[in-house]
């Protein structure tokens, strides 16, 4: 009955830690996007968005710019294993 419930805590905490690290790394992705839209919009203010980019063979996604008054809002996703920023 211990060696059960130790191997229940073990596989618990193990799922906490890559939900963990699932999270950070799709956090990860989600701003390098930000920063991705930044340096398009340098180059040429009219950028929409609305395109999938790779960082390190994985994908994050620049959503369509919002133009709210005079200024622009930029909205990103990350994705790595069903967790989403």
């Amino acid at each position: 009955m211990v060696v059960l419930a130790l191997s229940l805590v073990s596989f618990v905490s193990q799922a906490n830690v890559s939900a963990s690290y699932y999270d950070a790394v799709s956090w990860g992705l989600g701003r390098s996007c930000v920063e991705v839209a930044l340096l398009k919009l340098s180059g040429n203010s009219s950028y929409a968005g609305g395109e999938n980019i790779t960082i390190q063979g994985r994908t994050c996604e620049i959503l369509p710019i919002e133009i709210q008054g005079s200024g622009k809002i930029i909205k990103t996703r990350g994705s790595l294993n069903g967790v989403t920023t």
